[in-house]
């Protein structure tokens, strides 16, 4: 694949690394009786704050901390070709001791390519029902 990752899909992956786009309420200057205000942002699993944006930022520092975190002793591979394409492949043991699951991602961004090689991953290791 060598296009860019929509919002839908960067979404979708980041929830499926364990991230959560929600409502949190904030103290707003510690006066009583007034309203509680609210904002909306992206968590990690230990619900530390990310981002405000609605869309998490898709960079090699977020793919590497939540994304290649969900994956068992990966490794990967990347290759540009003379065009600017990156290649990059991830290989995932399920188990020890078991073939690698590959996913392969093509991009003219290295963070797109990455992203699509470890989101094929996921897609085969749920199929596989893991």
């Amino acid at each position: 694949m060598s296009k860019e990752p929509t919002d839908e899909q960067k979404k979708e992956f980041w929830e499926g690394c364990g991230l959560e786009y929600r409502k949190t309420e904030i103290e707003v200057g510690g006066h009583g009786g007034e309203e509680p205000a609210y904002y909306l942002g992206w968590f990690a699993p230990d619900g530390k704050f990310l981002s405000f944006r609605s869309v998490l930022i898709l960079d090699l520092n977020n793919l590497s901390r939540y994304a290649l975190t969900r994956l068992r002793n990966p490794f990967i591979t990347m290759h540009l070709r003379e065009d600017g394409t990156c290649i990059v492949n991830v290989y995932h043991a399920k188990e020890e001791g078991k073939p690698y699951s590959i996913g392969t991602g093509e991009a003219t961004k290295l963070e797109d390519a990455l992203f699509w090689a470890i989101r094929e991953v996921i897609h085969k290791e749920e199929k596989d029902g893991s």
